[in-house]
């Protein structure tokens, strides 16, 4: 049940930040312009990915019992490198080789929270 609970609670505060975050975008002129690489062909406001990281943070925090969270820090941090790296791609865009490197890196975080954490994260949603 607290599962539901969560993902509701993930949606609704996504569903309430990404209208002020696109607002935002749009009045600092944070816009992805349409190029040859991109499939939209007006600007799009940029920034999307905090409110839904911060949703999925919320219900990460609500279906896990604090005292769990020590088992998730891997896979937390290894969010984070991307939450930052997309923020940071979406204000400046990356070179492809520095996505590379942000993408090594966090491989290297996700698969040391397979190793060593994912009995735990399974254990929490028992």
């Amino acid at each position: 049940m607290s599962i539901i609970i969560s993902i509701i609670a993930a949606f609704i505060v996504t569903f309430i930040l990404l209208p002020i975050i696109i607002k935002v975008s749009r009045s600092v002129d944070l816009l992805d312009a349409p190029d040859r690489r991109k499939i939209h062909r007006v600007s799009t406001p940029a920034l999307g990915g905090i409110g839904i990281f911060v949703g999925f943070m919320v219900a990460v925090f609500m279906a896990v019992p604090l005292a769990e969270l020590a088992t998730l820090k891997f896979f937390l941090f290894g969010l984070i490198i991307i939450f930052f790296m997309g923020i940071r791609d979406d204000i400046s865009s990356l070179m492809a080789k520095h996505k590379l490197w942000h993408r090594y890196l966090r491989h290297f975080w996700l698969s040391t929270f397979r190793t060593y954490g994912s009995q735990a994260f399974m254990a929490c949603l028992e």
